[in-house]
């Protein structure tokens, strides 16, 4: 699930911001270790270039953001009080690509 968001408000021309929830899948091939799957989100800016009426130029660089370990607390009664801990693990990209809308 994720967006775009067009700076000047027309739809495949100029800067835009992007950005998603989903889920991401780890499937090791080694024995002993079994598959995963864990909440992520991913953000981004880019730049549409127009070439024709429905394509574009598209410039963009994004950034994948997976969360793989947490632990928390809180009040916990005997002990915590506010413990919060995560990890996780990032992932970046630029591209360059031909957009075509239809």
């Amino acid at each position: 699930m994720g967006g775009t968001y067009f700076f000047d408000q027309e739809v495949g021309r100029g800067g835009y911001a992007v950005g998603g929830l989903g889920l991401t899948s780890f499937d090791p091939k080694l024995s002993g270790l079994s598959p995963e799957t864990r909440f992520s989100l991913n953000f981004g800016f880019g730049y549409m270039i127009p070439m024709a009426k429905y394509v574009a130029l598209k410039l963009e660089a994004r950034g994948y953001v997976t969360l793989v370990d947490s632990s928390s607390g809180f009040f916990c009664s005997g002990g915590c009080v506010v413990q919060i801990s995560g990890t996780t693990f990032t992932q970046g990209e630029v591209l360059a690509g031909i957009s075509a809308r239809f």
